[in-house]
């Protein structure tokens, strides 16, 4: 085909033209549902995918997948490419959910023993118990295993995996994990069935011979001689702590960056392999207030360590499945609410300390000093309240009150997602840098301008979104920066020498 000569001596804009203009003819001239039409498609498609013409690309094998579903029973194996090349596609472009939807489109027909089908089968298994689809996992990776006997790496990644979905489950017998050779185990895996362990409070059980063979695996895996360390330090009455001689001369260090992040400055490194389902409460749907102490519950045995820290999300915009993709969570801005708090399983925290409200937004995210963390089922609300601490970090003057903000003005809208700006006079709000509140309030009575009773303004919950901003007058922002919701909002601006204006 022209368009194919043309890619390769890389003229890719008259390679795009051209192959459009062949598809809009064929649309012309085939039948809809003809077969060539669908066959024509997706040929393009893997042209426009070596011009870099993704959109194009998508649209292409959208066409031919539609063509070849209504020509079923024929034409299956290449309905089948099609739903694993559009697989293949998403997962390139990192939307998990929609690359998991192709391939099990794909699984369908594919016969249960077909050894061509066992990589999908594989695939499935991995990127199911990434998403924390367990069902999928244990359905693919019994399939696989039924077919795939001998024991390479494949065969412990899947069985591994397996594992690890009869735990989130709670089906999991925990003495088959002493099954496993770990000398067969790549770096990786060794570390994966150390985690396991450690989740299913089988760590004290290991016997003299299996600590033996975990220290001779970490002379040349940091990344286990890191987790060995670590869970020797700070799990309880473990039997285990003649063996940190050996491992401390050793070279260790935790997973690699790629792998992991810190949710927030000083909170503990978390890996997806390193996630639990353990929180209790808050639930899906459940309603705190401001002011008033709510009782966080946790699974203590499951979120393994000694100490924990509390966060919840300050990113609003994620759908609630959206939380079981790793890597979106590294997109989410969370905050840290407390930290070193005993894990008991249970710890009583005003919402206040979330800097947040609204209505069904939210996650809790506990994260131990093992780096094992859990998130909260669905989204909880935050509602407004009174509490002691207000949220002001400045103490306000009434003498030094000025009339300073142009911009937002009554009435105004700052719609989430769309760049927005504060302006001010920097000549009469005198200072060097400024910090920028909201009210998560009721604003009734507080006035504005220069009229405003600042016992009032003391006695309401205040968000501080900008700290230690040049005072230029101006202010680009994000309206998601105010992490409230509702059309009823105030600013509050505070310079450095302490002058204030709210509107």
């Amino acid at each position: 085909m022209k368009s194919s000569l043309l890619i390769e001596d890389n003229q890719i804009d008259q390679a795009i033209k051209l192959l459009d203009s062949t598809l809009k003819n064929a649309a012309n001239n085939y039948h809809p549902l003809h077969c060539e039409l669908a066959k024509l498609n997706h040929f393009a498609a893997n042209l426009y995918a070596q011009a870099g013409a993704q959109l194009a690309q998508e649209q292409a094998l959208n066409k031919a997948m539609f063509i070849y579903q209504q020509l079923l029973p024929n034409f299956e194996h290449e309905l089948s490419t099609v739903l694993y090349e559009q697989y293949q596609y998403y997962l390139k472009e990192r939307d998990y959910l929609q690359a998991n939807n192709f391939l099990n489109k794909q699984l369908l027909h594919c016969s249960t023993s077909d050894q061509k089908c066992m990589k999908g089968r594989y695939e499935s298994t991995m990127l199911g118990l990434s998403l924390r689809k367990y069902s999928q996992t244990l359905k693919n990776a019994e399939l696989w295993l039924a077919n795939n006997t001998q024991q390479s790496s494949q065969f412990y990644d899947i069985t591994l995996a397996k594992y690890t979905a009869l735990y989130e489950q709670n089906t999991l017998d925990k003495t088959a994990l002493f099954d496993i050779d770990i000398t067969q185990l790549s770096k990786q895996q060794q570390v994966q069935w150390l985690e396991l362990v450690i989740k299913t409070n089988m760590f004290n059980a290991l016997t003299s011979q299996q600590m033996q063979q975990l220290i001779d695996s970490a002379k040349s895996n940091s990344s286990l001689a890191f987790e060995l360390i670590a869970a020797i330090n700070k799990l309880d009455n473990n039997p285990h702590t003649q063996w940190l001689a050996q491992l401390e001369k050793q070279n260790h260090k935790p997973h690699s960056t790629k792998n992991q992040f810190s949710p927030a400055r000083d909170i503990n490194a978390i890996i997806a392999t390193k996630r639990v389902s353990s929180i209790t409460a808050p639930k899906n749907a459940s309603q705190l207030k401001i002011g008033s102490e709510y009782t966080l519950e946790w699974d203590s045995k499951r979120l393994i360590g000694t100490t924990i820290s509390i966060l919840v999300n300050h990113t609003v915009s994620y759908k609630v499945n959206s939380f079981d993709d790793f890597n979106n969570l590294k997109q989410i801005d969370w905050h840290p609410a407390a930290t070193n708090i005993k894990n008991t399983g249970t710890a009583q925290i005003d919402p206040y300390h979330f800097m947040a409200n609204g209505t069904n937004r939210f996650k809790l995210m506990l994260v131990s000093d093992l780096g094992y963390w859990s998130l909260s089922d669905g989204l909880f609300s935050i509602a407004s309240g009174k509490t002691v601490d207000n949220g002001l970090e400045h103490f306000l003057q009434q003498g030094k009150l000025v009339s300073a903000v142009i911009t937002p003005k009554a009435l105004d809208t700052y719609p989430v997602g769309q760049q927005k700006t504060i302006t001010w006079n920097a000549n009469k709000l005198i200072g060097q840098t400024v910090a920028m509140y909201v009210l998560h309030d009721d604003s009734r009575g507080i006035g504005d301008k220069q009229q405003v009773d600042l016992n009032i303004v003391n006695n309401r919950r205040w968000y501080q979104f900008a700290e230690e901003l040049p005072n230029t007058g101006e202010f680009k922002l994000d309206p998601a920066l105010f992490n409230g919701r509702g059309n009823n909002y105030k600013i509050l601006i505070v310079s450095d020498l302490r002058l204030l204006e709210c509107f």
